[in-house]
């Protein structure tokens, strides 16, 4: 009896097997069409605006106890907030305080709690 089954079993994976390498093939072919293109060049004003965003921000933190161990990056209207702060409270806030900015588009708030 197992020998008859031994050729089924290989001819249910042959079959199967081909299926599920064209669907794979199809999968492939979807994500090849996907185009990733860069970013837009920033201007010169945009770039103005950035640094002026970093340094506004920055020094605040800076004169602020619970915020002087984060660091901000500014581009193209996207702000990176990194460092360690005492509480999720403070974490929210420096985020909140970076969105209320004229001219920044996201915050990135990658704040991390510590108590070190």
């Amino acid at each position: 009896m197992l020998p008859l089954r031994l050729p089924l079993l290989a001819l249910a994976l042959l079959l199967h097997g081909g299926e599920l390498a064209a669907a794979a093939r199809q999968d492939t072919a979807a994500t090849d069409s996907v185009v990733v293109q860069d970013p837009e060049p920033v201007t010169l004003q945009r770039a103005d605006q950035d640094e002026a965003i970093r340094n506004t921000l920055q020094a605040v933190f800076d004169r602020v106890p619970s915020l002087s161990r984060v660091d901000v990056t500014v581009d193209a209207g996207v702000v990176r907030l990194e460092g360690t702060v005492l509480s999720s409270e403070t974490r929210s806030q420096a985020g909140a305080m970076a969105a209320e900015m004229d001219g920044v588009i996201f915050v990135n708030n990658q704040i991390r709690e510590s108590t070190l």
